[in-house]
């Protein structure tokens, strides 16, 4: 086998190779961290897995004149080897060929335009991957624009608790909904919904669902980035396959499981009995505050989780954030500023919420404010805000988003506010 690639060409598809090698690995898959390169008269493929997904990159001619007229052949070698071997061989300059060969022990990588030697020969592997596998199944067809697709994929796959659940175990919900998507992930507790316009090429308009392993998604989230549109077709809920410009990606095992009815939660703004306005700077500072006093031996006794009371108002437009004796051993009491919104005769919200959830959030938000809904006095839904001037009854509009997205989330009052209202 020999073929040439510019240098920069090679280095983006070793980067996601690189990617597909060493990360959200199956256990014990004996092929973890290898590339294989198979060069045809027509281009050459790279091929990788993690166990879960296959991951094709497909280079021609019509990428790089250098590749015309390759000689034929196959090898694999260590994907982090073979990345960091190219990226630090130093050229004149970017698009300088890097030569492949392979003399079917070693696989030689050098710069074909510098007069001194810089060679780098990497031993080859026993196993060739099954890059033929990664074929289009039949079956409808999914657009999303790259940009919601990686930005979903990105903003709700981190709701996960370490503390309680497994990650490796955590999905996410691809829905489509009449004219909008939505990927929804959420850790048992606290739930982020991402929607955006649902892509124009989908000839089906009818609802389905699809679940997604989450760090599975990471993964493919990374591959895809420099293309315009990714495309999926599910041959079942155990096989997917995604196509990204010059990648193709076979995904397997992923769990056959019933997601949530979300929906029984979520959009129920217009139920609530009242609503605040916070900003994110403010819930950042208080959150961080929080997660200082968090009260780990307790947690570890298998106690209740680190909490705190937020209570609105707690005065004049401001809101309250305290631990009590009751919730650990550190206390505290702190305000920020915040306005209280009264719909329904409730004058005033007092309940326990996990501090995690408020940190997830404010780590993801988008926009300058957040907008609590509280609907009664256990379920929560939160709006991602951009706001606007105020309406008939003085409270500030949610303005709507120029490129269609949203982003929100529902979760509940703590258990033990519960219990002591009854006690």
């Amino acid at each position: 086998m020999k073929v040439k690639i510019a240098k920069n060409l090679l280095m983006d598809v070793l980067e996601k190779m690189h990617s597909g090698a060493t990360k959200s690995l199956l256990p014990d898959f004996n092929f973890t961290g290898r590339i294989s390169i198979n060069a045809q008269k027509t281009g050459v493929q790279f091929t990788t897995s993690n166990g879960f997904i296959i991951v094709n990159c497909n280079l021609s001619d019509l990428d790089d004149p250098n590749i015309k007229n390759c000689e034929p052949g196959s090898c694999t070698v260590d994907a982090i080897k073979f990345r960091d071997s190219v990226k630090n061989i130093t050229t004149d300059t970017p698009v300088i060929p890097i030569e492949l060969f392979d003399d079917g022990k070693t696989l030689s990588i050098r710069d074909t335009i510098s007069k001194r030697k810089k060679i780098v020969k990497l031993p080859r592997e026993s196993q060739i991957h099954a890059s033929d596998k990664v074929k289009r199944p039949d079956g409808e067809s999914f657009f999303f624009e790259t940009e919601h697709f990686v930005k979903g994929i990105k903003t709700v796959a981190p709701f996960r608790c370490p503390v309680t659940y497994d990650p490796k175990n955590q999905v996410i919900l691809f829905h489509w909904k009449g004219k909008e998507t939505r990927l929804i992930c959420g850790d048992g507790s606290v739930f982020a919904v991402f929607s955006f316009p649902r892509n124009s090429n989908d000839k089906s308009k009818a609802a389905t669902e699809r679940t997604l392993l989450s760090d599975q998604a990471l993964v493919i989230a990374g591959l895809v980035g420099d293309s315009k549109t990714v495309e999926m077709v599910w041959k079942d809920k155990d096989v997917l396959w995604i196509k990204a410009n010059n990648v193709e990606m076979l995904v397997r095992g992923q769990p056959d499981v019933d997601y949530m009815q979300y929906e029984t939660h979520a959009y129920r703004a217009e139920e609530a009995m009242a609503c605040l306005e916070i900003k994110i700077d403010d819930l950042s500072e208080v959150s961080a505050l929080l997660g200082v006093l968090r009260d780990k031996e307790r947690e570890e006794e298998g106690s209740k989780c680190h909490s705190c009371f937020l209570e609105a108002p707690s005065d004049t437009d401001v809101v309250k954030f305290e631990i009590t004796a009751d919730q650990g051993r550190f206390q505290c009491e702190y305000e920020v500023p915040g306005k209280y919104f009264d719909l329904n005769n409730y004058p005033q919200h007092r309940a326990s919420y996990a501090h995690l959830w408020l940190g997830s959030i404010a780590h993801v938000i988008r926009h300058p404010y957040l907008r609590f809904y509280f609907i009664g006095e256990k379920t929560v839904n939160v709006r991602d805000a951009d706001l606007g001037d105020p309406d008939q009854n003085g409270i500030p509009v949610v303005k709507d988003e120029p490129d269609g997205c949203s982003l929100s989330f529902f979760f509940a009052s703590m258990r033990e506010n519960v219990e002591e209202e009854e006690g």
